[in-house]
């Protein structure tokens, strides 16, 4: 959290958090603090710097208020009044049908009310569906067990009604979405990789030896010497730039082959694009925001992964405009 150009961390932010949810301050108040723009909704607010900080704040003020308190469930309730477990036409005319009715009415209203902030119950308190959505992608993209999952989530055992209603439910089911969602991420990507001429894994992991001394230019190195050479407009110091350990001859060579990439830029940044505009269309498929600072945190990831050189490719806002405006993304 970032309160008057001051950095918090999580323990100081819980701190100033519980400060306010003692003192009886409201959301719009609290979030009028944190910066975030009135009159919009949360999900408008998302990509605020302390959006999580705000919506931390409502659960902790709602726990707060409602320490001790939860509605019992509709099952418990149709029970005391006589009408759980009845077959339907005896149910209509119980003498607590309207009422049971009533209450289940009055259930479903609040549990839709509710549902903003208290979307599932994981670790020690109840989460908000953004933070579901993203504690469910990481288990996903880390290949956790499915049973394991349902024993995080407290569903082991449960079938049934007992397990659709459970508070936890819906997080499962985002769970097993997100594990296809990444499958299918991981083909495409995998096919992209295949087309951009990766090297396959090793036994024991890494990248295998290549057994030819020359090697290819990485995609981002041929966008990084074609920009330099646009900058500058002298080939020659270009080549010394970034291949300064070649002989005289080879250097020669050299430049032809930046010319020849020169005229094959727009084929070359489409396939070192490849891997982010896949990953970017999927988080956003899957209603995860994107920030910018996301994007390129990806982005050189991408690159490590892809052995770029860190000094050639930062992922700039720069970079993050044109790659946008290149493939006519938004975030």
């Amino acid at each position: 959290m970032v309160l008057e150009g001051l950095i918090h961390d999580s323990k100081m932010t819980k701190k100033k958090l519980s400060s306010w949810v003692k003192s009886g301050n409201t959301m719009e108040t609290v979030g009028a603090r944190l910066g975030l723009q009135q009159g919009l909704s949360l999900e408008k607010n998302a990509e605020h710097m302390n959006y999580e900080a705000l919506v931390k704040f409502i659960r902790m003020k709602f726990e707060a208020e409602n320490a001790g308190k939860q509605l019992p469930s509709v099952e418990n309730v149709g029970k005391y009044l006589g009408v759980w477990g009845l077959p339907l036409n005896q149910q209509r005319i119980h003498a607590n049908w309207r009422a049971f009715k009533r209450y289940s009415k009055m259930y479903a209203e609040y549990q839709k009310l509710m549902k903003p902030i208290r979307f599932s119950y994981i670790g020690s308190g109840y989460q908000t569906e953004e933070k579901t959505k993203d504690i469910m992608l990481k288990w996903a993209m880390a290949k956790r067990r499915f049973a394991d999952v349902k024993q995080s989530l407290g569903l082991t055992g449960l079938s049934g009604q007992q397990l659709t209603e459970h508070v936890n439910y819906e997080a499962l089911q985002l769970f097993k979405g997100y594990v296809e969602d990444v499958k299918r991420l991981e083909e495409t990507v995998a096919a992209e990789n295949k087309g951009m001429g990766r090297q396959p894994l090793k036994e024991g992991g890494g990248r295998k030896e290549r057994k030819n001394v020359r090697t290819s230019t990485t995609f981002e190195t041929r966008l990084a010497v074609i920009k330099h050479f646009e900058e500058s407009g002298d080939m020659a110091a270009t080549v010394e730039r970034f291949f300064p350990a070649l002989s005289v001859q080879a250097k020669r060579s050299k430049k032809r082959v930046v010319y020849g990439w020169i005229k094959d830029r727009e084929k070359i940044e489409s396939a070192c694009d490849s891997c982010i505009v896949v990953w970017l269309r999927s988080m956003q498929k899957l209603g995860v925001p994107v920030t910018g600072t996301m994007l390129s945190e990806h982005a050189l990831d991408v690159a490590k992964e892809l052995g770029i050189d860190s000094a050639l490719f930062t992922a700039s806002v720069t970079w993050r405009k044109s790659f946008l405006k290149r493939h006519k993304l938004t975030m």
